[in-house]
């Protein structure tokens, strides 16, 4: 890239004009100059003039690159314009090229500051998440940050030429707010330099914006210029005149708000109507006691010295029993104890796979439990009343066994109330082609779960063929995708047909909402079998078993995992949920419960439940998991004093994201989750303890994640007493990742 500054100016001469400014401060050759207007007119329209720009201590290179006949002749090619730009020169002295004589010059040196802020984004604004608190204390929803704008050499020259104009004669010093803009400070010396001006042996320091400048000495505060970067406000300025009374000449080189005139800016980016119509909106900014943003958002402070958020902002989220989603205990007590709920199980060519949490409805629609199940008969009857009519002609499935048996609980419904029905998989569906169209009537299309809805799309392809006329209804049992906007895009999808965007009827029997992934694209059992398998040496016996045990959960007989999701209490015994579960409302641990007590993935599908509700919360909500580039969100180390369950806090561990375990971040945090640890292990043959090992997987497997002083520690203070096998490896699993020598 050539050392020259291009940017355009629009209006001088009349509305439409536009004048090409190429700025440069040491000799360039003809072409560069021309590669530069070829550049700017490949995406843009050609100008009506161009003005080489520069110091005039190379006025006469411009001059003769200007006439040249190399230029001259190649002008016409590179502007790719019939009329020819004009071509002429502007040339400043050392007092700066506010003082050149052109009358435009003052609009030239905006459109090029301006151009240089909007190209290099130095605007930078919060989100509904988090706003800013700037080093003078006052929190905005934006902020100016000179240091983002200079980035080439001789843009970075061009603000220093702007600035040579509010330089005092005599000067011997120039202090900044900050060392980001040294670099212009050190342009100007160049430039002075260049005019054979004395100035260029000025000193450049700088005194540390408000955080500093009370203390700093400003020595021959009369023959100094003040450069501060940017400013909202004007404020630092008027401190450190007050402070310093000798000072008469300071320079803020952007400004956005309500300016004074008083001070002197070089750039004003503030909107004005008929003055600056391209120009921003102003920084809202509050001061620290009376800011409305902090009631739905994270204040971010920049570091004083480089204007840079500092963080990121470690914000620790309390899970609350509020923080499910509605008719959370509606939706679970029908299920719980019945081994519905499974974890680490994706079935081959079934719309409600999902490795996570695995809704194994077999059961529920191939027994008697299809009666047993409290309401799900009444319910189902209910539902299927809407779609099953004296039309109906056809009942398609989808390819699982489960939609197969669901398909198979409407037909008999069907034929309950007279009417008979053929069954097919939506594979034969497909094979059919549009062989034989079904002419008429009614087909319903059964899903048992579906979570994206890729399946019924298929059918309703395939249904384009396969059916003239008629009516499609869908009925899905069990509706999990992973919000409400996707169940909405999938229903809207459904119902479109070829009469308009509600020709098809879509029924759901329940909805409730999972994640459909994880960041880190492995579940908590996927991690775990590649720990217990990362070493030549096989783990002990208790985790050979346990590897056994993850690794059959992944076949078709077993389809899942409904209990041992965790590995036991150092006691050895399974980890259970207690009375007074905080997610549900329902007593079971009452005698009527005793036939069928809640299942470890019961426990599991509801953390997941409730952990998802709160990261699809909206951004500004006050208890969210969602993270930001300036703000991370970890699971509060209070949640694991608060749910002292075994089963619980072994939930939270490994439905969590890694992120949101990762207390690393943050030392006071880090102390607060080592303390809660020491405790548990501390306590490990009690139930305080009996989520010990999960603890120690999780700290492993890297996801629980403390400061290296706090892991240190614990290795030291617990290495020896939690003792046995299954620790004993975990503990060496945790030196090996930490680097921790043996205690």
């Amino acid at each position: 890239m050539s050392a020259i500054f291009t940017f355009p100016v629009r209006g001088l001469k009349r509305t439409s004009h536009v004048t090409l400014i190429c700025y440069a401060t040491s000799v360039s050759h003809e072409d560069d100059f021309l590669d530069e207007v070829r550049r700017y007119c490949d995406e843009n329209s050609p100008p009506d003039d161009v003005a080489l720009l520069g110091p005039s201590f190379i006025k006469a290179d411009l001059q003769r690159i200007r006439e040249s006949d190399r230029f001259l002749k190649r002008l016409p090619g590179a502007s790719r314009y019939v009329d020819t730009p004009v071509a002429s020169q502007i040339c400043f002295g050392a007092d700066g090229l506010q003082n050149c004589e052109h009358p435009d010059i003052a609009r030239i040196v905006r459109a090029g500051l301006t151009c240089l802020f909007d190209r290099h984004q130095g605007l930078i604004r919060g989100s509904s998440a988090f706003h800013f608190i700037k080093p003078s204390g006052r929190h905005c929803d934006a902020f100016l940050r000179t240091a983002n704008v200079l980035v080439r050499g001789v843009e970075i020259e061009f603000i220093a030429a702007c600035c040579l104009a509010s330089c005092p004669d005599e000067m011997t010093r120039i202090y900044t707010d900050t060392g980001a803009i040294h670099s212009v400070a050190f342009a100007m010396l160049r430039l002075f330099t260049g005019f054979g001006d004395s100035r260029s042996k000025s000193i450049i320091d700088s005194f540390g914006s408000y955080q500093s400048f009370d203390n700093y000495p400003f020595i021959d505060a009369a023959h100094a210029l003040v450069l501060v970067s940017a400013s909202t406000s004007g404020k630092l300025i008027e401190g450190i005149v007050r402070r310093e009374p000798q000072i008469e000449h300071a320079l803020t080189i952007f400004f956005l708000g309500e300016s004074s005139e008083a001070q002197s800016i070089l750039c004003d980016l503030t909107f004005h109507a008929t003055d600056n119509p391209d120009g921003l909106s102003k920084i809202n900014s509050y001061a620290a006691d009376s800011c409305p943003m902090c009631l739905g958002s994270t204040g971010v402070r920049m570091s004083h010295e480089q204007f840079m958020p500092q963080g990121p902002q470690v914000e620790p989220v309390l899970i609350r029993a509020k923080d499910a989603p509605p008719n959370t205990s509606k939706f679970f007590e029908p299920l719980v104890g019945h081994e519905i709920f499974k974890a680490n199980y994706r079935e081959a060519d079934s719309s409600s796979a999902s490795r996570e949490v695995y809704l194994d409805l077999v059961p529920l629609f191939s027994t008697d439990l299809f009666s047993h199940v409290a309401g799900l008969k009444d319910d189902f009857d209910r539902f299927v009343s809407h779609l099953v009519s004296v039309n109906t002609r056809r009942i398609v499935h989808l390819n699982d066994k489960a939609s197969k048996h669901f398909a198979g609980r409407i037909a008999i419904f069907a034929h309950e109330h007279g009417v008979t029905a053929d069954i097919l998989s939506a594979k034969e569906l497909q094979e059919l082609g549009g062989e034989d169209p079904q002419l008429g009537g009614t087909t319903i299309v059964a899903a048992s779960a579906i979570s994206t809805g890729r399946g019924l799309s298929e059918v309703s392809k395939s249904l384009r063929y396969a059916q003239r006329g008629g009516a499609i209804k869908y009925a899905i049992a069990f509706c999990r995708t992973k919000d409400q906007v996707l169940s909405q895009d999938v229903q809207r999808h459904l119902r479109f047909g070829d009469h308009g965007p509600r020709e098809h009827d879509v029924s759901i029997m329940y909805e409730f909402y999972l994640p459909s992934w994880r960041p880190e694209g492995q579940t908590a059992w996927e991690a775990e079998l590649k720990l217990l398998s990362s070493s030549l040496e096989p783990p002990p016996s208790d985790l050979q078993r346990r590897k056994e045990i993850v690794r059959e959960s992944l076949s078709s007989t077993n389809r899942g995992l409904a209990n041992d999701l965790f590995l036991s209490s150092p006691a050895g015994d399974p980890l259970k949920l207690r009375p007074s579960f905080a997610f549900w409302d329902f007593d079971y641990s009452s005698e009527d419960w005793a036939d069928r007590p809640p299942s470890q993935a019961d426990a599991y599908a509801t953390i997941v439940t409730v952990l998802h509700n709160i990261r699809q919360g909206k951004r500004n909500r006050e208890n969210s998991l969602n993270q930001d580039d300036h703000v991370r969100r970890v699971i509060s180390p209070r949640c694991f004093e608060r749910f002292n369950d075994g089963i619980i806090q072994a939930s939270l561990l490994r439905a969590a994201y890694f992120s949101e375990l990762d207390y690393s971040l943050d030392d006071s945090l880090s102390e607060d989750m080592r303390s809660i640890l020491s405790t548990v292990f501390g306590q490990s043959g009690t139930s305080v303890g009996e989520g010990a090992y999960e603890f120690l997987l999780a700290i492993a497997l890297g996801k629980l994640k403390l400061g290296e002083s706090h892991t240190a520690s614990l290795v030291s203070d617990f290495n020896g007493t939690l003792t046995g096998p299954v620790p004993e490896y975990l503990w060496e699993k945790i030196r090996e990742r930490y680097s921790i020598d043996d205690c």
